[in-house]
């Protein structure tokens, strides 16, 4: 009777989210007489949930591979908002199609070897052919944190899973993790941005020189050729600093599609380019002369300022994946740089005659025909963009917040602040405050399933639960001495008074005085 009782008891914690130890009594050579069961809880962190949320937003599915119980691992991936399809490991054993989509489809595994672990990053990363991730701590993540294409290991790590691992964090939780791939996918924004321009850029130049050439016998000065390379890559310099969104969706580094976007600007420049050169004179609109068959100082300055502009301008179409005035505007050193290029040109193509000392009034036409043509290029992008099925959309500009351990002690002025963020009712705390969830939960347990309360309306368990709460977070607030730096009399008499003190809290606690955890109440809240 007493197995089957423990056996029900035990399942009924473990559906809770709770583990248990069996707790047994033996006096000198007598046999062991068991006495109870200890529940123990392991919440969540507090930032566990929205790292999750943040995740499957970004696209990024997220599997639970777990050594404890089954029913454990789904209560607590309720707790975090992840699905509850968590199957046993054993399931993940036998090399069958079956189970290589069982492993795909399920949210998690539960009572797993550490082959297990291994076994589902592998099925992932070569039958599905998945870039995989795992985050783990101990010796037994080990496998499987080295068979990831991105083992991390978190913080308090051991040493055989940090050496397995290819990113260590130095920081409490896995909200460092969402910082890490949203912060990658602004980098592969701006790097995409710069190799598309840059090709974009070389395919005008090198074309329109070209048929300037051949069609015309109308070679560019060399000169103009190179300070153009030259500015194009001096005021490209601040790219790095650029603003840039990070994309709600994996981006896949696909060199065709970049190569087939900077072929479609490159090629609609160069009409552009092509369209002014031999377009500016039948035009009668410009001031100079500009006759691509006399060929002349000024005609060539015109071509190159043309180009130039147009080159340099290109940029802000490149880095926006929406429409450039649907998307965040250029850090000011890139919008900057590029302005004063535009402008350093456009002083040297007036006020020298070696660049042919252009009349303003033509330098301010080329710079609005250059601007119209931005227009042009945008629809184009957003046109080539949709064809090739890209996604448009970019995650929140935003940094996930965490109140960290060190962080409060460098600031303890925000201890305050951080206690009122989180609510003395959170579920995902740390310290004191996750020690009286403990209590809660445990208290709320009792409520339900004590025998001595079954009788007991409903409305009264809840009262006294409630009442519970209200005097453990009036005696949490209550100064208490430092009592490492007293004596063991000291202590003593402290502790007696606490007895006498606090003989109210011990009424409300005896619902579960057998199940409740002793909680220190001068630990620091986090």
């Amino acid at each position: 009777l007493l197995r089957e009782t423990v056996k029900k008891v035990d399942y009924d914690f473990s559906k809770a989210g709770y583990k248990t130890l069996g707790v047994a009594i033996k006096v000198n050579d007598e046999p062991f007489v068991f006495c109870g069961i200890l529940p123990m809880l392991d919440p969540p962190r507090h930032d566990t949930s929205k790292t999750i949320q943040n995740l499957v937003a970004a696209g990024i599915e997220v599997k639970m591979i777990t050594g404890d119980h089954l029913n454990i691992a789904k209560e607590t991936a309720r707790l975090i908002g992840m699905g509850i399809n968590i199957h046993p490991g054993e399931s993940t054993r036998e090399a069958t199609q079956d189970r290589n989509e069982l492993i795909k489809h399920a949210n998690g595994f539960a009572q797993v070897l550490p082959k297990d672990k291994r076994e589902v990053v592998l099925v992932l990363r070569n039958v599905f052919n998945q870039v995989c991730g795992m985050t783990g701590d101990g010796v037994n993540d080990a496998p499987a944190l080295s068979a990831a294409q991105c083992g991390i290991a978190v913080d308090d790590a051991t040493d055989a899973a940090k050496n397995a691992a290819a990113i260590i964090l130095t920081a409490p939780g896995l909200s460092a993790i969402y910082s890490g791939v949203v912060e990658s996918r602004r980098i592969f924004r701006k790097l995409k941005s710069y190799v598309t321009y840059r090709f974009a850029a070389t395919i005008q130049i090198v074309i329109v020189l070209t048929l300037l050439i051949f069609i015309s016998n109308c070679p560019i000065n060399p000169t103009f050729v190179i300070i153009l390379a030259l500015f194009n890559d001096l005021t490209m310099l601040p790219i790095a600093y650029d603003n840039q969104l990070a994309s709600s969706k994996p981006e896949n580094p696909d060199v065709y599609r970049m190569l087939a976007l900077s072929g479609a600007f490159g090629l609609l420049e160069t009409i552009f380019s092509m369209v002014f050169a031999y377009g500016s004179k039948p035009s009668k609109i410009f001031k100079g002369d500009f006759d691509v068959g006399q060929c002349s100082t000024e005609t060539q300055a015109a071509i190159w300022l043309q180009m130039f502009i147009a080159a340099e301008v290109l940029i802000f179409i490149a880095r926006a994946p929406k429409y450039v005035p649907l998307y965040i505007p250029p850090s000011l050193p890139l919008l900057v740089s590029v302005l004063m290029g535009c402008l350093v040109a456009s002083i040297m193509a007036a006020a020298s005659s070696t660049f042919g000392a252009m009349h303003i009034t033509d330098i301010v036409i080329i710079w609005v025909y250059d601007f119209i043509g931005m227009f042009f290029l945008d629809l184009l992008k957003m046109y080539v963009l949709g064809l090739f099925g890209e996604s448009v959309e970019t995650l929140p500009d935003e940094e996930p917040r965490e109140p960290h351990r060190k962080s409060i002690e460098e600031h303890p002025e925000r201890k305050t602040e951080v206690e009122m963020e989180e609510g003395p009712n959170s579920v995902f705390v740390e310290g004191d405050n996750r020690g009286s969830i403990y209590a809660e939960r445990l208290t709320e347990y009792a409520l339900m399933k004590s025998e001595r309360l079954s009788a007991m309306p409903p409305a009264e368990r809840e009262s006294m639960a409630a009442n519970g709460r209200n005097i453990r977070a009036k005696s949490a607030n209550k100064a208490r001495p430092s009592i490492t730096s007293l004596s063991m009399n000291e202590r003593m008499s402290i502790n007696s008074r606490s007895s006498n003190n606090y003989s109210d809290v011990r009424h409300s606690i005896n619902i579960g005085s057998n199940l409740r955890p002793n909680i220190p109440s001068n630990k620091s809240k986090f």
